[in-house]
């Protein structure tokens, strides 16, 4: 287990690991990156790259696909105690807040819309730098395109697709001011 001291956002000079065996630290040379969800840590000359080549693609938000969408949002609302705000638009979408305050910008942002098509049920959301370069990605790994490449205004690019196994995923490419990735 690799553990690296934190100092701020910052390249660290040192990482030191525990080995399960000797129950011995070494102290080895390391490049260390930080951005606001995961650390990257390894051995010095090992090959990584800097925070923006190196950060992976991560879960940003959830969908939550429903018959009655007020009726969803009130019960994971009663339940959870989440918040649930109806957006305007030519679209019914109920933006969940599963935090306790606005200003806490921990965990994924999930929302609720209307049923349309049989497909929809829980669909997570991945960010990507580029919808064009993943939808390539995925479908050269057997993924399936479910729709496509769309543009949401303030929001970014958004395209849906289904895994091998057939679960449902989409993929987005932000644009400034997402109020699903808090840019």
């Amino acid at each position: 287990m690799a553990h690296v001291p934190r100092n701020g956002k910052s390249r660290a000079e040192t990482l030191w690991e525990n080995s399960a065996q000797t129950e011995a630290s070494t102290v080895l040379p390391a490049a260390v990156s930080w951005d606001d969800q995961m650390t990257q840590a390894a051995p010095h000359g090992s090959g990584l790259r800097s925070l923006e080549e190196s950060r992976m693609p991560k879960f940003v938000h959830i969908d939550i696909s429903a018959d009655d969408p007020q009726r969803a949002a009130d019960f994971f609302t009663k339940v959870f105690g989440w918040g649930a705000q109806k957006l305007e638009g030519p679209i019914p979408y109920w933006l969940i807040r599963a935090t306790s305050s606005p200003d806490d910008d921990t965990g994924i942002g999930a929302g609720i819309a209307k049923r349309e098509e049989a497909w929809q049920s829980v669909a997570p959301t991945i960010e990507v730098p580029s919808v064009d370069e993943y939808a390539s990605k995925i479908e050269a790994a057997g993924g399936t395109i479910v729709q496509a490449k769309t543009l949401i205004a303030g929001v970014g690019y958004l395209a849906t697709f289904k895994d091998t196994e057939g679960n449902v995923f989409a993929i987005l490419e932000p644009v400034a001011e997402n109020p699903f990735t808090g840019g």
